[in-house]
């Protein structure tokens, strides 16, 4: 281990490191030191940075180390204990395409606003938002850990302008055109529980079919399941998202009589797809414009002329039919698993005309 302009840290056996900071002398005349034994690297880089605040000693360790030298040594492990596969893979992402190449070079105290602002001038708004986010989480942990003195990144960025296109979503009438082309097809279970529950596809590939209950009544069928996992390409089976995601979600008509058809035995699995495959398979169901077989978003469904939408965003479309239908937002949300209403106006509603006529009906009817 390498020694400290401040401080010291030595490798005294596999696995322990002896950490000693000394400054300054005691009234006795004997020399300050505070020492701290340790059992990883990242753990000792951590203690010899708070040792020096005790001592009062004001070190900018992020004059010695470059940015690159931070991510690979200490960011990527720590986060790695808590974090997702798919989030890790996330950041290490926009590191490599656009961040180590603009300041993996640097000492992290020499990163400045506006050569941050400079760097994503040139680009797309959803990248420089991704790379923004990326780069603050970096400095941040290690203003955290004690590599920087001053909280980085706190100054606002001025994104490149976006144009903004209208979220398409199925109305009513093309959901109901929808839902027989899938029958008999191997996304169907999946189908029907993610635009009849409003689940997230990963939610949806947890289930098993002994997760549903269902309750008949003389002309109605209602499925119940509680949703707690998850299942992603990168992670296997995990928790879900976060608290809020745990949530009991019921699934009416004509959702719920197909699932109790099709239903199979308490252990297995509502979709038998690999989780990798179901982009492409769901894709075949559309026919491409001719002349441009590669654009499937401007094609119609094969029997049922809708638009193109990726499976995923089934989930939009329950929650912006349960909005037509009058349902408050409030509920919508927390029924989808969010923290606030916000999130959903952003990422998945899409209110049409009918719902703001229905609103100002509503605010007339209240004033007469």
């Amino acid at each position: 281990m390498p020694r400290s302009k401040v401080g010291s840290i030595t490798k005294t056996k596999e696995g322990r490191y002896l950490v000693r900071v000394r400054h300054g002398y005691r009234r006795d005349g004997s020399v300050r030191c505070l020492s701290k034994v340790v059992d990883t690297a990242y753990q000792a880089e951590q203690a010899r940075n708070a040792l020096c605040v005790q001592l009062g000693i004001s070190r900018n360790a992020g004059d010695e180390i470059t940015l690159t030298a931070y991510y690979h040594t200490y960011f990527l492990p720590g986060r790695k204990r808590y974090l997702t596969n798919a989030t890790i893979m996330d950041y290490d992402l926009h590191w490599r395409r656009h961040i180590a190449d603009a300041f993996g070079h640097m000492p992290m105290s020499a990163i400045k606003h506006g050569m941050v602002q400079s760097w994503i001038d040139d680009m797309t708004r959803p990248t420089a938002e991704h790379c923004v986010r990326t780069l603050r989480a970096i400095l941040r942990s290690a203003w955290d850990d004690d590599f920087l003195d001053a909280e980085p990144m706190r100054k606002r960025f001025r994104y490149p302008p976006t144009a903004s296109t209208p979220r398409v979503l199925w109305t009513a009438a093309e959901t109901t055109r929808a839902i027989p082309v899938l029958s008999g097809h191997p996304l169907e279970s999946l189908f029907l529980v993610l635009l009849g529950g409003g689940l997230r596809r990963s939610e949806g590939l947890a289930l098993s079919w002994g997760d549903f209950k269902f309750s008949a009544s003389s002309d109605y069928i209602i499925a119940i399941v509680d949703v707690t996992e998850a299942v992603t390409v990168q992670d296997g089976r995990k928790t879900t998202k976060n608290k809020f995601s745990q949530r009991r979600v019921v699934i009416g008509e004509p959702f719920s009589s197909r699932l109790k058809t099709l239903s199979g035995k308490v252990s297995e699995s509502i979709c038998s797809v690999n989780p990798r495959s179901i982009p492409n398979i769901w894709k075949r169901l559309w026919e491409a414009p001719r002349g441009n077989s590669k654009d499937r978003h401007a094609g119609a469904m094969c029997d049922a002329n809708v638009p193109y939408l990726p499976i995923g965003t089934m989930r939009a479309v329950h929650e912006t039919l349960h909005q037509r239908a009058g349902l408050l937002d409030t509920v919508n949300s927390r029924m989808h698993g969010r923290t606030n209403v916000a999130t959903g106006y952003r990422h998945y509603l899409s209110p049409d005309i009918d719902v703001y006529k229905t609103a100002a009906v509503g605010m007339s009817n209240l004033l007469r």
